[in-house]
């Protein structure tokens, strides 16, 4: 029986999610559910309670949400607040095995902690999202986090990388002592039972924040065209507003081009509700201008629906152009049309290619398929 202690961004309320990178902590949970041969502690920093709560999740799982006391500031908890409370965690628990979930300001946590034995997944390119940012706030933000990575990113051995992508910007296989092991993220069980949708193909959904890097604007331009060309899609758009002022031009696109009653904002939806919504539409579209590993991808694919995405990070590893899926060159705006409208109404070739994609997604992204292979990663760390 091997110890594991994650640190990971799990929500106080499970069925409340928001982002992939919570999306993937509640999976992997879920899918060590029904793995044996490990007792798993989940340290969750989620800054939604105030005290410390303890949950017994299984006879294997128990999971700490740490209290995130009186600073808002999110670096000053995690390197003053929550790296206390991890290490007094340790120290009672004693783990083979220690798993950090995230990089950048996530990586303070490292600190005292031994390398040997702590496991890394990071879930983003921080340089690459720096370019995106709209405010100056945001940009200092990221850059203070890319110094944190870079100080200490070296000092660290095992490595989880979600994508080929992933694993080529770390760079890790040729140093010595250091592990690396190349893990897809695992999608909610949920999505694989979605029903065959047989209405015609018109109906898109795009699940993001709103803000630049994420491209919504390219979708509501190509949606101007294809209206243009009497070609109607209804979108559905899941996702709070992240950036104000991109907001802003969303809207008054929207408005300015009368594509008011084919756009519906939804807000962050969780699971259930996100699993709902896929019984009534057809194509995910994610136009976004960078990305590593989007969980929302295999989640479409996992319930069938075809996926129209920019071609950037990893995301041509998760989808066979024209087979499995659609992919297109980030900002080209005309192709993305193009795309959509070659699929509109098509129901023959719309339902050929979604076939292909929920075989994909059967074959890569169960959880209990992940968690054991997280399990097997644990394993060779530990040396057990």
């Amino acid at each position: 029986m091997i110890k594991a202690l994650m640190v990971a961004h799990y929500p106080l309320n499970p069925d409340n999610i928001k982002g992939g990178v919570e999306a993937v902590s509640v999976n992997l949970i879920n899918g060590f559910l029904s793995v044996p041969g490990i007792d798993l502690k989940i340290f969750a920093i989620n800054g939604q309670n105030k005290e410390d709560q303890v949950i017994r999740y299984s006879e294997h799982i128990t999971i700490h949400h740490a209290g995130c006391g009186p600073v808002r500031s999110t670096k000053y908890r995690l390197f003053f607040h929550y790296r206390k409370q991890l290490r007094r965690l340790i120290k009672a628990y004693k783990p083979d095995v220690v798993h950090i979930q995230g990089n950048g300001s996530n990586l303070l946590l490292s600190c005292k902690i031994d390398k040997n034995n702590l496991v890394v997944t990071p879930h983003g390119i921080l340089a690459e999202e720096l370019k995106n940012q709209l405010t100056l706030r945001s940009k200092l933000n990221f850059l203070v986090n890319i110094c944190i990575e870079t100080l200490l990113m070296p000092r660290l051995r095992n490595f989880i990388c979600i994508s080929r992508y992933n694993a080529k910007i770390l760079d890790r296989d040729d140093l010595p002592g250091c592990k690396t092991a190349l893990i897809h993220n695992p999608v909610n069980p949920g999505f694989f039972n979605v029903r065959k949708n047989e209405k015609p193909v018109n109906r898109l959904i795009y699940i993001a924040g709103i803000k630049k890097l994420k491209g919504l604007l390219d979708l509501l331009e190509a949606l101007k065209i294809t209206a243009d060309r009497r070609q109607h899609f209804r979108l559905e758009v899941v996702g709070g507003v992240v950036e104000p002022g991109y907001a802003k031009k969303v809207n008054d696109f929207i408005a300015a081009n009368r594509l008011t009653g084919q756009v519906v904002f939804h807000n962050w939806l969780n699971q259930d509700a996100i699993i709902k919504l896929y019984n009534d539409v057809h194509i995910l579209v994610l136009p976004s201008y960078q990305e590593v590993l989007p969980v929302c991808i295999s989640e479409a694919m996992a319930a069938g629906r075809v996926v129209v995405a920019a071609k950037v990070g990893g995301v041509s590893e998760m989808i066979t152009h024209r087979s499995s899926g659609f992919l297109y060159e980030k900002g080209n705006v005309p192709e993305l049309a193009g795309i959509l409208s070659e699929l509109y109404l098509n129901a023959e070739y719309y339902h050929k290619i979604s076939a292909q994609a929920r075989k994909e997604a059967f074959k890569k992204y169960k959880p209990e398929k992940i968690a054991g292979q997280t399990l097997d990663f644990y394993k060779q760390v530990a040396g057990v």
